[in-house]
């Protein structure tokens, strides 16, 4: 069970966490309860995001690096075209999801 402003005393500062497969998820929970802080005089105060354990986004880009090493000449633009995507999308081929903690507080 969530715990909300209307259920409990009205803190100076409360800090919520919200996971997603993504960052852009995780924003979307935390915008369903921003109404209800914002109605209570909250506002965000902080955020930060915390990736999975375990997932390294930069893989891609090793991967990237090290067929630059090995190929010369026509082949570098190849490899930055597969090593850009897969550091956007993650070495396990999928969105890196996480934590975003955010601190809502009263002025």
């Amino acid at each position: 069970a969530s715990v909300t402003p209307a259920d409990a005393p009205d803190p100076a500062m409360v800090v919520r966490t919200y996971t997603g497969g993504s960052q852009a998820a995780a924003l979307r929970g935390m915008a369903t309860e921003a109404e209800l802080f914002r109605d209570h005089g909250y506002s965000p105060a902080g955020q930060s995001w915390e990736p999975e354990k375990g997932v390294s986004p930069a893989g891609g880009l090793i991967l990237g690096a090290g067929i630059v090493l090995l190929l010369a000449g026509l082949l570098v633009w190849p490899a930055w075209i597969l090593a850009v995507p897969c550091l956007v999308i993650g070495w396990t081929g999928r969105t890196v999801g996480g934590t975003l903690t955010v601190t809502w507080a009263k002025p």
